[in-house]
């Protein structure tokens, strides 16, 4: 296998990883963990401050009980936020980052399977078990820090 068909069945497999994680990526409603987490970041991408919005009053909530979990996961919420500043806050546009870093993951395992076995029939199957593994679409749907971190 010549690096042109690697690269194109790497493509293909990450264009089969990125459907199936935006498939109906809305059609569960957003945990209570991940609310918290949209809410300071659409108060942020309103305001510029760590604060969680009140969307039933169109502005920022006047308790402030995430404080911890803000300072924790401030890059990943920042992402969040950038991507809520141009498209409305629905759950398929916040879990989008996490999306985006699992297929970036899917390169990444491709990448480091290609380093440690030097063969790239090895390195794309590993890539296409990631990006077909229901543990990691489900990993990678979830507005959490966690997608990010993976690779």
């Amino acid at each position: 296998m010549n690096w042109k068909q690697t690269i194109f069945a790497l493509v293909t497999i990450i264009i089969l990883g990125t459907g199936l994680r935006f498939f109906g990526l809305d059609n569960n409603s957003l945990v209570s963990d991940e609310f918290l987490d949209m809410n300071s970041a659409y108060g942020y991408a309103q305001t510029g401050e760590w604060k969680a919005w009140d969307f039933n009053f169109g502005r920022l909530s006047e308790v402030n009980i995430n404080v911890p979990r803000d300072e924790r996961a401030v890059v990943y919420k920042w992402q969040v936020a950038q991507v809520l500043r141009f498209l409305p806050p629905t759950e398929t546009v916040a879990r989008s980052v996490s999306v985006l870093w699992g297929i970036i993951s899917i390169a990444v395992i491709f990448w480091a399977a290609h380093i440690l076995t030097r063969r790239k029939e090895i390195a794309l199957i590993a890539a296409l078990f990631f990006a077909v593994s229901v543990s990691g679409i489900v990993f990678d749907r979830t507005l959490r820090m966690y997608a990010m971190f993976f690779p």
